[in-house]
């Protein structure tokens, strides 16, 4: 019979792609994904009926700041421009109401550990210092978050922000300097709780089919449903408020709905289906995720460091366990077609125009012609003739 396949060696392609990769078309690639993302962020706003899709091809910046994290560690180059992008794009994202740095941090984190597999004390040392730090970030974020979320809205029970950006920089400068040791303690109580994310889950265990039913799949229905387009479906319903999901399926009351409080998509498959069939749910998927993940690391058009970067990108959904199932469906599937424009679309359609631009900057550095063809024909003095400066 036909001989087994072996699977590619992705992590060999990598290291290949780093050592002979031009440093300037990489990290010119990595700094123009970051750029982009920003610049369709901003555009989102405007997008109007398209603001979903525009924000989904703005998770480009996390595929660049990939590749840009993966190349620098694993050359041991530009680390001080590593440091800086990392530095402002946490930044940036604190300014933000849904702390949009988390995922920041979680993808520079796995650029890190793929650029670096082996744990030799350097490795470790430095290792140890960024999670320290990313551990400082996360405990300051969860101890004035509260606080400055009612700042940024000006007190409105909304989620719109209504502070200018130097008024927002203002108090997290100010936050920061202020922080002490009682701050640090409560900030690292919230993260604890905030990362286990089980309450609510527990709660969903304990009241459900005790007090509420199954509801045999409308949780899953209704995520699916609510792919139709409302260009299409122009009745569509709009969906639930998270909160009050919620409130239903935990038998606990909230005195407002200003924030979204969801039990996960794991809450909502048991919901659904009970105990066995979530696990079911659950593995299912998990070959979602995969397969997701197979797509778009064996496409063949791109470095393999690229394609791990999209594929980066497009599975950031799944690690966020407080999601609810409807945002998930819907989310990742619009990120994963937006993965597929950016990986099929638009790289190589940029490299195309760089390496282009590169090959009309090298012609042109060519030696003139006319001096060439001048030295050409100027005339070869017959054999034995005397040098010029002995003539005449």
């Amino acid at each position: 019979g036909p001989a087994p396949r072996r699977p590619r060696p992705f992590a060999r392609e990598m290291r290949f792609d780093v050592a002979h990769l031009p440093q300037r078309l990489v990290i010119g690639a990595a700094l123009l994904a970051l750029l982009a993302g920003h610049v369709l962020d901003f555009a989102a706003g405007l997008a109007g009926p398209a603001r979903q899709p525009v924000l989904m091809l703005a998770n480009v910046k996390l595929a660049g700041l990939f590749v840009l994290t993966y190349w620098c560690l694993s050359r041991g180059r530009a680390l001080g421009l590593l440091l800086a992008v990392l530095g402002l794009e946490i930044i940036w994202g604190m300014t933000g109401f849904f702390s949009e740095f988390k995922a920041v941090l979680l993808v520079a984190g796995l650029a890190a550990l793929a650029a670096r597999p082996r744990l030799g004390a350097g490795t470790l040392i430095a290792g140890g210092a960024a999670v320290a730090g990313v551990l400082l970030v996360l405990v300051f974020w969860s101890a004035i978050k509260p606080d400055y979320r009612a700042f940024m809205s000006n007190g409105k029970p909304d989620f719109a922000v209504e502070r200018p950006l130097g008024a927002r920089l203002g108090f997290l400068a100010e936050a920061a300097g202020s922080l002490d040791g009682e701050g640090l303690r409560q900030g690292f109580t919230a993260l604890v709780g905030r990362l286990a994310y089980i309450d609510f889950l527990a709660h969903t265990l304990s009241h459900t089919p005790r007090f509420t039913p199954h509801t045999f799949g409308e949780q899953t229905a209704r995520a699916f449903r609510h792919l139709v387009p409302r260009l299409v479906w122009p009745g569509k319903p709009l969906a639930p408020h998270d909160t009050l999901v919620t409130a239903r399926f935990t038998g606990l009351t909230f005195s407002t709905l200003w924030a979204s409080i969801s039990i996960g998509y794991l809450g909502e498959l048991y919901v659904d289906f009970g105990y066995c069939g979530a696990l079911v749910a659950m593995l299912l998927l998990g070959f979602a995720i995969g397969s997701i993940y197979r797509i778009l690391m064996a496409y063949r058009g791109l470095p393999t460091l690229a394609n791990a970067a999209v594929a980066t990108m497009a599975i950031i959904p799944f690690v966020y366990f407080e999601r609810a199932l409807l945002k998930l469906v819907g989310g990742s599937l619009t990120l994963f077609i937006a993965s597929l424009l950016i990986q099929r679309i638009a790289i190589p359609r940029t490299l195309a125009w760089f390496i282009a631009r590169r090959a009309r900057a090298a012609r042109r550095r060519r030696p003139p012609f006319l001096p060439a063809l001048q030295a050409a024909r100027t005339p070869v003095p017959p054999r034995g003739s005397p040098p010029p400066h002995a003539r005449g």
